[in-house]
């Protein structure tokens, strides 16, 4: 069976819109230092589209955006080439990658004060409605991934893990912690897996 490509969000406590446009020469700057794995092409501005895509970055293997798909912000990465790995390889390395912009932002100078991430709660997503359509079929294999990864993120704390109740979402898998963590044990619990 073909696996669908990841998408990972990691939500923001709360956003100012008039911060969104300073994003864009952030971004850039990332882009000309190529500061994330793969080659960083272009940002594109999407801050008109309602709880939609917001700010993104262009990746050759993926998207980087910060975004309120489903009414929260946050900063999502999702995949785009299909590699050998398995579905659960993919999900740890997409949360690398995330993780890893989510601590550039947090890092920098002109809007990582305004831009905190609780680091709480993961949303895992299966980003085809093809290849994973949202059945009890897909939930098989994306919830032990799903609680793999919350297993890492909130080491020995107790897992809240919840699926949509709309049929007509891509099937995600949002995963609670029972307190939260900081970006930093974010990146070290993922580096070891």
């Amino acid at each position: 069976m073909a696996i669908p490509k990841p998408a990972l969000k990691l939500f923001l406590d709360s956003v100012d819109a008039a911060l969104l446009p300073r994003l864009i020469p952030v971004f850039h700057g990332w882009i000309q230092r190529q500061a994330l794995p793969g080659m960083l092409i272009d940002v594109a501005d999407y801050r008109h589209v309602p709880e939609g895509p917001g700010v993104l970055i262009v990746a050759n293997d993926g998207y980087y955006a910060i975004e309120s798909t489903g009414g929260r912000w946050g900063m999502s990465y999702s995949g785009r080439r299909t590699t050998e790995e398995t579905f659960d390889a993919e999900v740890r390395s997409a949360a690398r990658r995330l993780v890893s912009a989510c601590r550039m932002i947090d890092e920098d100078a002109d809007v990582g004060a305004a831009l905190r991430f609780p680091v709480d709660e993961v949303l895992l997503i299966a980003n085809d409605r093809l290849l994973a359509p949202n059945d009890d079929s897909t939930y098989a294999w994306l919830d032990p991934a799903a609680r793999s990864l919350g297993e890492s993120l909130f080491a020995g704390q107790t897992l809240e893990v919840v699926r949509p109740e709309d049929p007509r979402e891509r099937p995600s898998a949002l995963v609670r912690g029972s307190a939260a963590t900081t970006l930093e044990s974010a990146a070290q619990a993922l580096a070891t897996d």
